[in-house]
């Protein structure tokens, strides 16, 4: 099951869809929607799973991702 997704995912990237600036941009501001919808369950996981702590969650998961999100709209329109 698992190397199917993964074989699917391959055959996807191949087509070069996920190639242009418009495909990218867009993906990475689902991502950043979706982390932000969805913060409060990710912080309720990390506590429930590793015991972090809402500050923690956000210094050390969250928000470095966010950061590194960031980054990348920044190198993607400077290109």
């Amino acid at each position: 099951m698992i190397k199917d997704l993964v074989d699917n995912q391959r055959d996807y990237f191949k087509t070069r869809e996920t190639y242009p600036y418009k495909f990218r941009l867009q993906a990475l501001k689902r991502l950043k929607n979706c982390i932000l919808k969805y913060e409060t369950e990710i912080k309720q996981s990390l506590f429930q799973d590793l015991g972090k702590t809402s500050m923690e969650s956000y210094t050390s998961e969250i928000g470095m991702v966010l950061s590194e999100l960031h980054m990348q709209f920044i190198i993607l329109k400077n290109g």
